[in-house]
Formats: structure tokens, sequence, C-alpha cells
């Protein structure tokens, strides 16, 4: 059992070879390819592509203020193996506040409740960085800081039935279906399941 002592020494967004960090001026252009992506449009529910200047003016505007806006958006990093050359394709700019290490994708904590300790979760990695791990230690370590820093309780993760990754990094990361929403979405004119995942969190 951890002791008070472990617990206020416990770091937080970050793992031996990942970081989930605040968003920056820098990352208005990562934030719009990663919105281009229209492969991920019908099962996120988007319909249009957003403009750059609405990324810009959300980054530039965005407050890390998760009660009062309901929302925090941060980036997901990967450190480069020391044998990596620079870039492997995503193409993205280095940080000269993060050396060492590269954009693979967004993650959302959404929909946050303070009165009721839960939120929605929501998570993109670059087609590059999937079926890689990625994606389940960057839903572990959200879900350590939503329930140590955020005193969430609870979170929530909808997920289309033809997106059989997520499905699986949902389920390896200890969230259990807790749901089922029948022919809720249309996807390319066919209807689609959405389920619906849980995690209770504990220490």
């Amino acid at each position: 059992m951890k002791t008070d002592t472990d617990r206020i020494s416990d770091t937080y967004l970050e793992s031996e070879d990942l970081m989930i960090r605040a968003l920056e001026s820098q990352d208005v252009m990562f934030c719009w390819e990663v919105e281009h992506d229209s492969s991920q449009w019908l099962c996120n529910g988007m319909q249009a592509p957003c403009s750059l200047r609405h990324i810009e003016r959300f980054v530039k505007e965005y407050t890390a203020e998760p009660f009062s806006a309901g929302q925090l958006r941060m980036v997901l990093m990967r450190r480069r193996e020391a044998d990596e050359s620079e870039g492997d394709g995503s193409g993205f700019m280095d940080y000269d506040n993060y050396p060492g290490y590269e954009n693979i994708g967004i993650v959302d904590l959404f929909n946050i409740s303070a009165i009721n300790g839960n939120a929605q979760i929501g998570i993109y990695v670059l087609p590059p960085f999937r079926c890689k791990g990625y994606g389940t230690k960057a839903v572990s370590l959200l879900g350590k800081y939503a329930h140590d820093v955020l005193n969430m309780r609870t979170l929530l993760a909808k997920v289309a039935v033809p997106n059989k990754g997520s499905i699986r990094m949902f389920e390896k990361s200890g969230y259990s279906r807790c749901g089922l929403l029948t022919d809720w979405l249309r996807i390319a004119g066919r209807p689609y399941d959405l389920l619906l995942y849980q995690k209770i969190l504990t220490e």
C-alpha cells in the first residue's frame, strides 16, 4: 500500500518513453494535421475539416482549466531511441522544450464533471505509431492523472464497433463494456453500434 510520501512523490503524465504535455503555440500545424485525418471522421463524429484559422484560434485561446472549460486537450509525445534518426515519416517539428521527443498523438478529457467526478476520454494516435502499445500506456497515464490530480472517479469511452484497434486498447487498459447504443452511427451509409466502455478509477 502506498504511503502519503509515496503519493506526493508520484510523477504524472510521464513514463520511460512517453510524455503527455500541454498544448503549445507551435502545435497549430500538428493539430491541423490530426483534424484532417478524414479516415477518423466517421468514427469520431466530425462532418467537415476544420480550417487552419479555427485551429489557430483554439490553440491561442485554449486555457488548461479543466473544470471551468469542461475539457482538457493535451499532446502525446514519445521519446526517440538513441539510434533513431530524426523523423520517422510523421514530418512534425522538434520542440526546444522537449528535446529527444516527438509528437505522436492527441489525448482529451472532456465533459468533465467536478460534481460527479467523471469525464469522457478520447485518444488519437498517428498511424505510424499505432499497434505499438503507446495508446494503452497513454490511457493508463491519463487515468492515473485523472484520479490523483483531478479527483475523477470514472472515465467513459465511446467507441464505434468498426474501430477494432480502440476496442482492444480500452479493454487492455482495464475498461469494461457497460453499454451498447444500437444503430447509433451511420458510417458510409451503413448503421453501426456504438460501444460504451467505463473504468472505475482506483489507486
